[in-house]
């Protein structure tokens, strides 16, 4: 009984290792606005601050990154970001996106902290099989892959 009992300790310590990114790995990817293309996968949409590891939004995306807007890599994970000065509107797809950090935009679902996503749930998780073009603009946001656009316009 003991063992198993240890057994399960173990794995609860293990479960509780906190994300620990690493800010060499990461890089802003060059661009004249935040326009690009993102590669198939699981991805996040929504509001960014409260669903974020905390040490990939203060520490990569702050400290590393001085909170600039951008599209940010380490080659596994990838995040675009956007600072508003206004919520965000529904979507072309009939979602209303709450914006409560004035955060927005689009992350690798991994970067999902599962103790954040109990408490929040400003966005949706989309699992895109093509690659997926990004703008973000005055306007709004505009995510496009093949069979699939979503619209989101600034309110």
């Amino acid at each position: 009984m003991a063992r198993f009992e240890n057994l399960i300790q173990s794995l609860i310590i293990e479960d509780e290792q906190p994300y620990t990114p690493t800010p060499q790995k990461w890089k802003k990817i060059p661009s004249s606005a935040i326009s690009g293309t993102l590669p198939p996968g699981k991805y996040y949409i929504g509001d960014l601050k409260n669903i974020m590891y905390s040490p990939i939004y203060y520490n990569i995306y702050g400290d590393a990154m001085g909170f600039n807007d951008g599209i940010y890599s380490n080659n596994d994970e990838v995040f675009a970001i956007s600072r508003l000065n206004s919520e965000v509107g529904t979507a072309s797809n009939g979602f209303k996106y709450r914006i409560n950090t004035g955060v927005f935009g689009i992350m690798s679902a991994s970067l999902i902290d599962p103790i954040k996503e109990k408490y929040n749930t400003p966005g949706t998780v989309y699992y895109f099989q093509y690659p997926i073009d990004i703008l973000f603009n005055k306007k709004g946001y505009k995510f496009v892959t093949k069979g699939f656009e979503l619209w989101i316009p600034r309110s």
